[in-house]
């Protein structure tokens, strides 16, 4: 059976379908939100745009809440706050710094949403909607979505393998030693 990474590598489902599968944990759905934000942010700045800050600190503050979601659930709610009052200031510009701006805080604003299956799906669409505006989409973008969610969900993979092998190595260790235990437990019992 193909893991969701293989599927997706392999295009036998779309970024979206491996996004609504809920099969992929919440950590790489929120990381995955942050990144593409971030890369559509950078895009701006190598054509020297102005990126707002409240929408830098947004998917900082939540790339910190992912770590530790106690620590900065008010941190993440004041991040969103901003961004919202950054996306209200927007409105009053023209035109096309309205919608460059309206997208940067509406991918800041769904990156930062504590729903991780929610912050994906939304962010994918403004991510798709600010590549399409600004730069029609180019082929390469999807290509990019593919491989670092892939990439993504195969370092999981391989973290996950890693716990599995430390736990059979411990259990064999442990099975290993037990007949020495068991002997010097049954000594102890019938002297």
């Amino acid at each position: 059976m193909l893991s969701i990474a293989e599927k997706l590598r392999d295009e036998q489902i779309t970024v979206w379908d491996a996004v609504d599968s809920g099969k992929i944990p919440e950590h790489i759905l929120h990381t995955f939100a942050c990144d593409c934000a971030e890369r559509f942010i950078e895009k701006e700045r190598k054509q020297r745009r102005e990126i707002p800050p409240e929408a830098e600190t947004a998917i900082d503050v939540k790339r910190r809440w992912i770590e530790d979601p106690a620590k900065y659930a008010e941190g993440l709610e004041l991040a969103q706050d901003m961004v919202l009052n950054y996306a209200k200031i927007v409105r009053t510009q023209e035109d096309n710094e309205y919608e460059r701006g309206r997208h940067l805080a509406w991918l800041a604003w769904d990156a930062s949403k504590k729903d991780a299956m929610q912050a994906a799906r939304d962010t994918l669409n403004t991510y798709n909607a600010a590549w399409t505006w600004r730069y029609s989409l180019p082929s390469y973008e999807f290509v990019w979505m593919i491989d670092h969610l892939t990439s993504l969900l195969m370092d999981y993979e391989i973290e996950q393998h890693k716990v599995i092998l430390l736990l059979y190595k411990r259990a064999l260790t442990i099975q290993q030693a037990f007949p020495t235990w068991q002997s010097e437990l049954e000594d102890g019992l019938y002297q």
